[in-house]
């Protein structure tokens, strides 16, 4: 794997009431494109937790879309 490309990271969903919940959680990730699918979530924001990289002090992150 690249070393920039992000291995260990959390997709968290923030709801109106200010409740913050995992939705997806990776550990060993190696891919420069991953696609998620879960529950459906009502949600104000989403965010990208980077807990760790592929070996790199930065982690690069191009796009993240999210479809209803």
């Amino acid at each position: 794997p690249q070393p920039e490309t992000i291995r260990d990271y959390a997709l968290v969903a923030k709801s109106s009431d200010g409740r913050e919940t995992t939705v997806v959680e990776v550990t060993g990730n190696h891919q420069r494109v991953r696609r998620h699918e879960f529950d459906a979530t009502e949600a104000v924001s989403l965010r990208l937790v980077v807990r760790a990289t592929n070996g790199s002090r930065e982690a690069s992150l191009y796009e993240i879309r999210c479809y209803g």
